[in-house]
């Protein structure tokens, strides 16, 4: 499902640097909201939000990048390279 690709960052020092992209999920079911919205948007529903994603939710960017940093997590998929 596209809702499940869309990770949720719950908490992150990094997120008004990022404009809130950590609440990416939060943005496309909302594309009008201004991006200092979203931390309101995503608390106001946050269990509706992490069973929309599939559970796709880390507590930081720490634990992604622990998880992911040197593995990978899909396959590749691009017209050059095959999609298997």
């Amino acid at each position: 499902s596209p809702d499940g690709r869309s990770i949720i960052i719950d908490r992150s020092w990094l997120s008004l640097l990022y404009l809130n992209n950590n609440l990416h999920l939060v943005h496309h079911k909302n594309p009008g909201a201004a991006w200092y919205e979203l931390p309101r948007l995503y608390a106001e529903k946050s269990a509706d939000w992490k069973r929309l994603n599939k559970g796709y939710v880390y507590s930081g960017y720490w634990r992604l990048w622990k998880q992911w940093a040197f593995r990978t997590k899909e396959k590749l998929v691009h017209p050059r390279y095959g999609h298997e």
